[in-house]
């Protein structure tokens, strides 16, 4: 791709700067991170962006980024990319782009070529064209791969089922389990049948006024993909959510493992790409709320509206509402919040959209609990258990009651607490949901208990419990804890057990093994451990674990030699309520 700006041309697959017909000197990493920018010229580009494409996630300072800007000021001048304080850089300089062409990679070019050369660079370039012709001309379906798909249920009843039979797609259906199974125990499930069925397709059809709605999700290795699609016809439904699926990036985005920021950039190409594609646009709208980017969120999610409503989207305009109010909440915009939340629900129920009721109702909970309306409160959460069920999601059936549990004990509801926290055991029954399930019975009880000691035969029974699925949230929740309570009350030996469990190489458990090696003052293990830890909490959009990292770094600046790096990170990076947790340690270090 070509960007012409000012007087300059800048050729980003060679990395070659030029100025009229004259070549520039520039870094790689200048020339990469140039590329960077001008490529995601409509977002803030954060600093764990820059890292990522432009170091690969090497450990480098921060520095380094700061010293490629400078340059690229020095040479565009000062208002060609601006700062965000804790956010990171923005390129500002109008461009065009324009069509691939050959820019000298060098300065000096030989002023003749060898004849044989020529046939042989001919050659090659007739090969590679015949061979992307080929490529191109040879059916999709051989190298888009095959989905998995269960039968959409209609109306909420597994038993009148609906296959779906794309044209250009591939699928392999799954008659072993029902959509509300798989969904019950998705974690679970698609463990089992991932190596068979690497992208699994589920979901639910439901009717209203001649209208049907598809709510659907594609599960992959890395994540999942979900949306709402409305139709005259289930015909018009299926071919809708083919056109929708057939996006290759859909399919990298549930398979491949990425950061957040890597995501939010992706994301932001395809919906540029694909205006009009508002389930495209709601993802991105969520992937800015999980990054806590609220003020690019908000105006994504007020374009949603706009669009939905130009289009003649309601489900679309009622998700927007629903988002709007999430955003606002988060920013503690209470009475506007309920406003948008108000008027989303009226839209949901025009649409019998049980799913997205439970999620409102729930969202509803927490407003009136900043009233403190608990009799309120509870309501709420009884029609998002209610609607939840009706459309047969387990999982936002059991979140709601358990909340509730949560609400209550908040509230100082004790009977109310334990009472809702039995009915979601006895619906678990009910369901006969794997024991991973079950864990969150414990781990409520351990919410309720007075003392760490109190609270440790609960969490222990936890880790049992997903013994099958240690990375469920539950489960790593308890195991730090546990840690929490064994080095406090210097239970080294516990803690060593502890740490022996753990099987995954991934953020959560390095952290648990830094912070044992900190109190053996293993020093070399720790700074070892405590960085690898940081940098996959960042790769994987982690950000309070991250933070949490750092702050332990910090905790022993004598240790290792990027206290500044981690100091400045948690500067740019800590939230509200982080901070607000962590006030007492932020305190003894003197970074507030």
């Amino acid at each position: 791709m070509l960007y012409y700006f000012n007087d300059f041309v800048f050729d980003s697959q060679s990395l070659v700067l030029m100025q009229g017909k004259t070549s520039v000197a520039i870094r790689h990493n200048e020339a990469q991170v140039l590329k960077v920018l001008l490529e995601h010229s409509a977002m803030v580009v954060s600093k764990e962006l820059l890292l990522e494409l432009v170091w690969q996630n090497k450990i480098v300072s921060e520095q380094a980024i700061f010293q490629n800007i400078s340059h690229l000021r020095a040479l565009f001048g000062n208002d060609a990319i601006k700062t965000f304080a804790k956010r990171g850089y923005q390129w500002q300089l109008a461009f065009e782009i324009g069509q691939q062409e050959v820019i000298p990679t060098t300065v000096h070019v030989a002023k003749k070529t060898p004849r044989t050369s020529l046939w042989v660079a001919s050659a090659f370039t007739f090969l590679l064209i015949v061979g992307l012709f080929i490529r191109l001309t040879s059916n999709e379906q051989s190298t888009f791969p095959s989905i998995s798909t269960i039968p959409f249920a209609l109306d909420g009843n597994d038993n009148t089922s609906v296959a779906w039979r794309p044209a250009t797609i591939s699928t392999q259906p799954i008659e072993s389990l029902s959509a509300s199974q798989f969904q019950g125990a998705e974690a679970l499930n698609y463990k089992k049948l991932k190596t068979e069925h690497p992208l699994i397709l589920v979901g639910d059809i439901t009717t209203s006024d001649s209208q049907y709605l598809l709510d659907f999700t594609l599960t992959g290795g890395a994540s999942t993909w979900n949306g709402q699609l409305l139709g005259r016809s289930i015909e018009q439904l299926n071919a809708q959510l083919e056109a929708h699926l057939t996006k290759t990036e859909i399919i990298e985005l549930v398979n491949s493992p990425m950061s957040a920021d890597i995501r939010v950039a992706k994301l932001l190409l395809l919906h540029q790409q694909h205006e009009h594609d508002l389930v495209v646009l709601n993802q991105l709208v969520s992937a800015y709320v999980n990054t806590k980017q609220l003020d690019i969120a908000m105006t994504l999610a007020d374009k949603l509206e706009r669009l939905a409503l130009a289009l003649n989207e309601p489900q679309q305009n009622a998700n927007a509402l629903l988002l709007q109010s999430t955003i606002l909440t988060e920013k503690g915009l209470y009475e506007l919040s309920e406003y948008k939340l108000t008027r989303a629900i009226d839209l949901f129920k025009k649409h019998n959209d049980y799913k997205r009721l439970a999620d409102a109702y729930a969202a509803q909970s927490w407003l009136l609990h900043k009233k403190q309306d608990y009799s309120a409160l509870k309501d709420s959460l009884l029609k998002s258990a209610r609607f939840a069920q009706t459309s047969k999601d387990i999982e936002r059936e059991l979140h709601a009651l358990t909340y509730l549990s949560v609400m209550a004990h908040k509230h100082h509801q004790d009977e109310d607490a334990y009472f809702y926290l039995q009915q979601a055991k006895a619906q678990m029954d009910t369901y006969a949901l794997p024991q991973y399930q079950y864990a969150k019975i414990p781990f409520h009880y351990a919410i309720y208990a007075k003392t760490a000691a109190q609270k440790e035969p609960h969490l222990l029974r936890v880790l049992e419990l997903t013994e099958l699925t240690p990375d469920h949230w539950v489960a790593q929740s308890s195991r730090k804890q546990l840690m929490d309570y064994y080095l406090e009350s210097t239970r080294f030996d516990k803690a060593e057990q502890l740490v022996a469990s753990l099987a995954n190489d991934n953020a959560e458990n390095n952290l648990l093994r830094a912070r044992l090696a900190f109190s053996k003052s293993n020093v070399h293990e720790f700074s070892t451990l405590a960085t690898k830890a940081f940098e996959q909490a960042r790769r994987t959009g982690q950000v309070s674990l991250s933070l949490d990292i750092a702050l332990l770094l910090c905790s022993a600046p004598e240790l290792q030699t990027n206290y500044d790096f981690y100091t400045n990170y948690i500067s740019e990076h800590a939230t509200p309520n982080w901070s607000e947790q962590n006030k007492l340690k932020l305190n003894a270090l003197n970074m507030i």
